[in-house]
């Protein structure tokens, strides 16, 4: 009588060596397609905060036309608002007690690898994804930009050829939050959008086609 073997139902060597090669290529596919993801949920987000910011600089504005005579606005001359050295001081000033513009949500200053204030004594420009345009108030075109992600820092735009904002000034100084992969834009008009790719282009930035300048963070 012939006796039975047990068979090994365990995998071999190729077997294994098979299905770790498929959870490497879908490991290529998935990451990308879910890092994308993630950066475009991050985006939106900031989007909305900045339409916050927004929001309340314009709130405030209109309140001083039965209240004050204070412009809230970074106008470069002639206001108590004028001459900021930084986009983050311009913010500091809003959200002074005398103000209160803006309330001290620090979250509103946080985009991808840019970490989140905890007070106005930690609040500085490594804690500040926005940068703002100066000269500029609720009468400027609506298509103005007015906040952008300080990924963006202005130099001679106008020269360039194809109209394509260069590497070397998207992501340059600050290359969080997005590098030159898109920036984050909210008008004067309150309109705002994230610019990506083939879209970032200094025509889309400024289809106003106005002359401006951007406070540093």
């Amino acid at each position: 009588m012939k006796m039975k073997t047990k068979k090994n139902s365990g995998f071999t060597l190729i077997e294994m060596l098979v299905v770790i090669a498929i959870i490497a290529l879908l490991a290529a596919i998935l990451v990308p397609t879910v890092t994308s993801a993630l950066e475009n949920a991050n985006r939106t987000r900031v989007l909305s905060n900045g339409r916050g910011i927004h929001q309340s600089i314009l709130a405030a504005d209109l309140e001083t036309v039965l209240f004050a005579d204070e412009i809230f606005w970074p106008v470069r001359e002639g206001n108590d608002g004028s001459d900021h050295p930084s986009s983050t001081q311009y913010f500091l000033w809003l959200m002074d007690e005398d103000r209160e513009v803006l309330s001290e949500d620090f979250g509103v200053f946080v985009a991808a690898n840019v970490t989140q204030a905890t007070d106005i004594s930690n609040f500085n420009a490594d804690r500040n994804a926005w940068a703002v345009f100066e000269d500029v108030t609720k009468e400027s075109p609506s298509r103005h930009p007015f906040l952008v992600t300080r990924n963006l820092s202005l130099g001679n735009l106008s020269g360039n050829e194809d109209g394509r904002i260069p590497d070397t000034v998207v992501g340059s100084t600050y290359p969080n939050p997005y590098g030159n992969r898109a920036i984050v834009v909210i008008r004067i008009g309150g309109g705002g959008e994230a610019i990506t790719g083939r879209n970032l282009t200094y025509r889309n930035l400024n289809p106003a086609e106005a002359d401006f300048n951007i406070l540093e963070p």
